[in-house]
């Protein structure tokens, strides 16, 4: 055998394009991670994560914290990564 059939271990490239297309499918609860100016963390829980709004979550990290509807006014949500920051607007 020359070893260019089949290697064991690497999926061929419709095994990986099956398995990216089935991590997109259906609505899911995800895990989030809310860090806070005092790098305090607030967990969330939430449901189909793809499609949540900037304005539902800030409601949920307004709701687990316990402050009142005009804390919409005062504090802001960032998504933040190494190459870009984002205020999420409600």
């Amino acid at each position: 055998m020359d070893g260019t059939e089949g290697s064991a271990g690497q999926p061929g490239p419709a095994e990986r394009s099956h398995r990216s297309s089935v991590s997109s499918v259906g609505a899911r609860a995800a895990d989030v991670l809310v860090y806070l100016a005092d790098d305090t963390v607030v967990p969330l829980a939430v449901e189909n994560l793809p499609s949540l709004s900037a304005h539902e979550l800030h409601r949920a990290v307004r709701e687990v914290l316990q402050l009142p509807d005009i804390a919409l006014d005062v504090f802001a949500l960032w998504l933040v990564s190494p190459l870009l920051e984002v205020q999420l607007k409600p």
